[in-house]
């Protein structure tokens, strides 16, 4: 492969030859600290709760670490007890009045609703209050709060499981349970994962009981559905916009990228396009966004595709415009056949 020198619901669309007008280049906001900061609209003083789990003073120190500048020692989290600890602790406030454990009389007085183990009261009189809004969504806030502690998994590489080659085409598939019935030897993989070393690390120190295993599958397998989502978005737009992998190798954009899409991402992480396009003529996604992490796909895009039937993953800080300008432009990338914009919050 040739680099150039060295120097959600999803929306997607068709792309082509753009000719952009000059425009000052100009720093674009930086929306994960905006997002950051929105949480104390909600719950007063939560930002701050949170840096101090992480050993951390501010938000840029908060960002240095997404980046890999902040040693994880600093940290301050010594072990995998303490580490789910401070995680649990994030989500303790008052889900009626909106208070953390220091602006209450007796900060020990929060408990859990023991339906959904999710959200905290301070007290009874919160939680009947609460519970008109609350039990609309209790059932599904258990899931939420299993999903949160499985996702670990995903950092340790046990999630997602080694997937096999499509057998039907994305026309033909209605919901993930086609998905998962194309995979071989499923119950072994689940298995795998279930006894697995991390498994048994994270619920002899998540500080909650451990599920029946029915629940564990199914919360594995919803967090292995998030993280091929994103690929088979990108699938289902060459498909929607009858754009070949078999004819050419195919350039796609992902805009607006963050550290949603890119923080501890791995270049194996779209993969799966090779799955739904097997002996493609490759495939090259390049992450654009100004909250672009730092880690092994931040490295050049393509300037000519090499090897066929590989899918190369790279990253780009800055906005999308500039981008195009810097890059595409003077031909250090190359113009993209799709371009794709995750929504963050989905």
């Amino acid at each position: 492969m040739a680099h150039r020198k060295k120097n959600v619901p999803a929306q997607v669309q068709s792309s082509s030859k753009n000719d952009f007008t000059e425009t000052p280049v100009v720093k674009g906001p930086n929306m994960d600290s905006l997002g950051f900061q929105a949480m104390d609209s909600n719950v007063p003083g939560l930002s701050q709760v949170i840096l101090q789990k992480l050993n951390m003073k501010s938000y840029d120190e908060y960002r240095s670490a997404l980046e890999g500048k902040k040693p994880s020692a600093e940290f301050g989290i010594r072990s995998y007890l303490e580490m789910f600890q401070k995680m649990e602790d994030t989500f303790k406030f008052c889900a009626e009045c909106k208070k953390l454990p220091e602006s209450l009389p007796n900060p020990k007085s929060l408990r859990r609703c023991k339906r959904c183990q999710n959200v905290y009261y301070c007290g009874s009189e919160c939680q009947r209050a609460n519970w008109p809004v609350h039990k609309k969504f209790c059932k599904k806030l258990k899931l939420a709060a299993l999903d949160r502690l499985v996702e670990w998994l995903m950092f340790t590489g046990d999630i997602p499981f080694p997937t096999t080659s499509w057998t039907k085409r994305i026309q033909e598939l209605s919901g993930w349970e086609g998905w998962f019935s194309m995979q071989e030897n499923l119950d072994e993989k689940l298995c795998a994962i279930l006894t697995g070393r991390y498994m048994n690390i994270l619920w002899a120190n998540a500080g909650k009981p451990k599920p029946e295993e029915v629940d564990l599958v199914e919360s594995i397998k919803r967090v292995t559905t998030d993280f091929v989502s994103r690929p088979a978005t990108i699938g289902l737009g060459l498909h929607t916009f009858q754009i070949d992998p078999y004819a050419k190798p195919i350039i796609v954009h992902v805009v607006g990228a963050s550290h949603v899409e890119t923080l501890n991402a791995r270049v194996t992480d779209y993969d799966e396009l090779s799955r739904m396009f097997p002996k493609h003529q490759g495939i090259e996604v390049v992450m654009v966004g100004v909250d672009v992490v730092d880690g092994p796909i931040m490295r050049p895009p393509l300037v000519a595709f090499g090897p066929r039937e590989r899918v190369y993953l790279s990253s780009y800080r800055g906005l999308y415009h500039d981008f195009w300008e810097s890059q595409v432009e003077t031909r250090q990338a190359n113009r993209p056949d799709l371009v794709v914009g995750f929504h963050p919050g989905a």
